[in-house]
């Protein structure tokens, strides 16, 4: 089904406020959804909340590692690598010796070790990646893949520009999940332009009680899901934009995935499976419940 209607924004200095004045129910389907919600809010003039909302985000450094002032230029890798993360890698800029000490320096997080002192986060891995990347989700060597936080990841606020294409799939056979602890309010943000191909991703337990929270925030550029999960991800209070997925102004195409109790609640709370404040959506093969 697809819920549509005009709503008004405006913003707060402490949160977004929202008052709904129409609500028509279409009861049209969408592509080959088997249950649940949509929310188009499509018409509305919210551009400048959506864009308040990025800001906020950047400006509580979510998911941003180091200042790139403050980092040198990761050693020499192709466009198109596959790069590697680990939920505890522990790989830190090469900063060299007392005697003689240069700009930190990123890992490439290109190869896989045993040695888990060589292996990136998830944190490391978006901050070197380039367009044409592939981050690829790897379980701890004798241990799960459950990769927690409590802050978020950024897509685009690393090294190489904002505006990247970049694909985040799990190892074979390994079942990646992105925890938000019930801390995190969202747990990847994707601000900027560029395109973001998610595949075999389970996201739940994303807690916010503000502005907005989710399992992924697209603003304006492309994303991609397929094969994925989105579980538990919860937005209470008076105001707010939530759900699994959260689209401003971007596009945002998902299949063959699951949606299952993420939940808003508040007086004008707007969300469930996906919110959307423009753009476009497109689902097909997927099944919401419980949102």
């Amino acid at each position: 089904m697809v819920e549509q209607g005009d709503r008004t924004f405006h913003e707060t200095s402490t949160r977004m406020q929202r008052s709904l004045t129409t609500m028509v129910k279409t009861g049209t389907q969408t592509s080959r959804a088997s249950a649940g919600w949509v929310t188009l809010l499509d018409r509305c003039p919210c551009r400048a909340v959506v864009a308040g909302l990025v800001a906020g985000l950047l400006a509580a450094g979510v998911g941003v590692m180091l200042p790139v002032s403050a980092v040198a230029a990761s050693p020499t890798a192709p466009t198109g690598q596959t790069r590697y993360a680990y939920p505890n890698g522990t790989a830190q800029p090469d900063i060299g010796t007392p005697v003689n000490p240069h700009p930190p320096v990123l890992p490439t997080c290109v190869s896989t070790s045993s040695n888990q002192a060589e292996e990136c986060n998830l944190d490391v891995a978006l901050g070197v990646a380039e367009s044409g990347d592939t981050i690829v989700l790897e379980a701890d060597p004798g241990g799960g893949a459950t990769f927690t936080t409590t802050t978020g990841w950024t897509v685009g606020s690393g090294l190489n520009g904002s505006n990247l294409n970049l694909s985040i799939e799990p190892a074979p056979g390994v079942p990646a999940v992105l925890d938000g602890q019930h801390t995190a309010e969202f747990l990847l943000v994707h601000p900027f332009a560029g395109s973001l191909t998610v595949t075999g991703v389970t996201f739940e337990n994303s807690v916010s009680n503000h502005a907005g929270g989710g399992g992924i925030f697209n603003n304006v550029g492309s994303l991609t899901v397929a094969n994925s999960t989105f579980t538990d991800n919860t937005t209470t209070g008076g105001s707010s934009l939530g759900g699994g997925i959260v689209n401003g102004h971007g596009s945002v195409s998902v299949s063959n995935s699951t949606f299952t109790d993420n939940t808003t609640s508040g007086e004008t709370t707007v969300g469930g499976g996906i919110v959307t404040s423009g753009g476009s959506v497109s689902v097909a093969d997927s099944t919401f419940t419980g949102n």
